[in-house]
């Protein structure tokens, strides 16, 4: 093998692992409008805790169309078990633009700017398929302003054992904002850390990404090119 062939055949190689590091570098920053907040509640420390990611994608997409930001305060650890949480399927949005529930324990006490931005939640949530106030026999679920399973009015929980994001919706419940800037999904098996976070690609790596897709143009041409080299 010539030693043209071999560089050629090494530059073939670093693209196909910088097109296996694209989907990680559009996700970066997926969280945007997701936090994770430890010992709001009692012992939970969500930042820590193993979530199905598809949960969470849905969750930042959801407030991303609502124009929110959440709080999430409860996923697996220091929850009762028998639920969704248990298995990192489930998690509590306790606060929403900093905003808490007030001790909130029905559809009238409480903080009333809360049960206005949880109803926001909801509503994005619901136009992606999730199923308000009946957890029972769906695959993703939304608990809010009920005491089905708990005091759910001074939370929003949501869950989703189905290891798959939801469709975005086309329908925008923030009307200062267009539907166009909704969150890309992302796939359940993108890297993600203990704290919850998109692990970001080498940044050498998207360098060389970038001066070889100038280089070489179109990736039919790449594929042209190992064909050549078999």
């Amino acid at each position: 093998m010539s030693s043209q062939t071999k560089l050629i055949k090494d530059i073939m190689s670093l693209y196909d692992t910088i097109l296996e590091n694209k989907k990680v570098s559009e996700a970066v920053d997926v969280y945007d409008n997701v936090d994770f907040k430890d010992y709001v509640v009692g012992k939970s420390t969500p930042s820590k805790d193993n979530i199905n990611t598809a949960l969470l994608q849905d969750v930042q997409t959801a407030a991303k169309m609502a124009g929110l930001n959440v709080d999430i305060t409860t996923a697996i650890s220091g929850h009762d078990g028998g639920t969704r949480h248990e298995t990192g399927n489930a998690v509590d949005v306790a606060k929403i633009n900093g905003i808490g529930s007030g001790g909130a324990t029905n559809e009238t006490n409480g903080n009333a700017e809360f049960r206005k931005l949880g109803n926001k939640l909801k509503d994005a949530l619901v136009s992606m398929g999730y199923v308000w106030n009946t957890e029972i026999g769906n695959t993703k679920s939304v608990l809010w302003q009920t005491n089905k399973g708990g005091n759910h009015f001074n939370h929003v929980h949501i869950s989703n054992n189905s290891g798959e994001t939801s469709e975005k919706s086309t329908k925008n419940t923030d009307t200062s904002k267009p539907s166009s800037e909704t969150t890309p999904n992302v796939s359940s098996t993108t890297p993600i850390s203990s704290s919850g976070e998109i692990t970001k690609p080498d940044p050498l790596i998207m360098g060389w990404g970038k001066a070889l897709t100038d280089f070489f143009g179109l990736e039919e041409n790449i594929n042209r090119i190992k064909g050549l080299l078999k």
